[in-house]
């Protein structure tokens, strides 16, 4: 009877992705009939994207709604309103609708970068008391530091990976899905987390729809930016925090690694852009054409596989942490040693690519 009422349960969820889906693809296809200027700069602005084309700026007001959407759907799933009382929940709330607002208002005026960087810190230090935080080592600041210093790094990265048609949507759709995947077989499912997690997955696939190259639109500051903090504070919930069997210095080891197979496109190229700047005696927060995802395309790559080369490089290097941890790999230090190995190979390789290859004009 148990299994049957999962079985139900199950298919409500399903319903609810495609739901999801629909909703999104066709708010997308309202907005861009009726609002093909919004969240278009004017020239000059700083803006530095592959294309030269001006192009709505609709992702972030697709995510965002999917994201309420999807607090109704799971409230109404309640017996009692339960949730209010709890504070993660809350913090999930508060922490995205600022990065959308903060994004929002990027788009709109043009902000300043240190009021980027206030709210990104003001976001991990949200996270933290609301009890959503990095929990490794024992002395509490440090657990502290490290969440922030995450926040403000993922929000920042899947910002500047924003760069070229496809490809953050691309890659937060591969870690949106494969946060799913541990959620179920971590039997929380029929969690909060894992609702807003497949809310957001329907809409940045309808919008990945829109924003595969040639794009009809782009997710903006405010898509960027709440994606960014949906993903930094559902990553310390599922992956971060993941419930592991032992507890050991190898076990410690994993739960850094995991978080990073996750993301080692973002990493990889936030890591490499800030480095090849930094030896240019440029600032990293200046943009330019320098991303890995350009270089490639000084490779040789088009646009759409480019973005085909990082869902695949996403998957493969998740498959590789949801391996260990479904098979309870995490105390065998040469198995981490080798998965440890394969992320750097893949950094080193997308480093190598933007010394091998570059633009005269770059």
């Amino acid at each position: 009877m148990a299994g049957f009422s999962q079985n139900i349960s199950l298919l409500i969820l399903v319903g609810f992705f495609i739901l999801q889906f629909v909703f999104a693809y066709i708010l997308g296809k309202i907005l861009l009939k009726f609002a093909t200027n919004l969240g278009v700069r004017n020239h000059g602005d700083g803006v530095v994207r592959w294309t030269a084309s001006t192009k709505p700026s609709l992702g972030g007001i697709l995510f965002f709604f999917s994201f309420l959407l999807s607090i109704v759907f799971y409230l109404m799933m309640l017996s009692e309103n339960s949730q209010f009382n709890n504070l993660e929940f809350l913090g999930a709330v508060l922490v995205c609708m600022m990065g959308f607002v903060m994004g929002l208002a990027d788009d709109a005026y043009n902000t300043k970068p240190w009021l980027k960087f206030f709210v990104q810190i003001l976001c991990g230090v949200v996270s933290i008391l609301c009890g959503n935080h990095i929990n490794i080592f024992s002395y509490q600041p440090i657990n502290y530091f490290l969440t922030v210093f995450w926040f403000v790094g993922i929000m920042n990265s899947l910002n500047m990976l924003d760069n070229m048609d496809a490809i953050t949507s691309s890659v937060v759709s591969v870690a949106c899905l494969f946060m799913l995947v541990f959620n179920y077989y971590s039997h929380h499912l029929f969690v909060y987390d894992s609702i807003l997690i497949l809310g957001v997955l329907g809409s940045v696939l309808a919008f990945l729809k829109y924003n595969w190259h040639p794009s009809k639109m782009y997710m903006g500051d405010s898509g960027s930016q709440f994606i960014g903090a949906f993903m930094a504070y559902f990553a310390l919930k599922v992956l971060w925090n993941v419930e592991l069997e032992t507890s050991s210095t190898a076990t410690d080891i994993f739960m850094v690694l995991l978080p990073v197979s996750f993301f080692i496109i973002t990493i990889s190229d936030t890591t490499t852009v800030a480095i090849n700047r930094l030896l240019r005696r440029r600032s990293p927060f200046i943009g330019g054409k320098d991303h890995t995802t350009h270089h490639l395309v000084y490779a040789g790559f088009t646009q759409r596989l480019v973005a085909v080369t990082y869902i695949l490089v996403s998957a493969i290097s998740a498959t590789g942490g949801f391996f260990i941890f479904y098979f309870e790999l995490y105390t065998n230090k040469l198995v981490l040693g080798i998965f440890a190995g394969i992320l750097f190979l893949i950094f080193v390789s997308l480093f190598i690519v933007t010394k091998k290859f570059k633009n005269d004009t770059e």
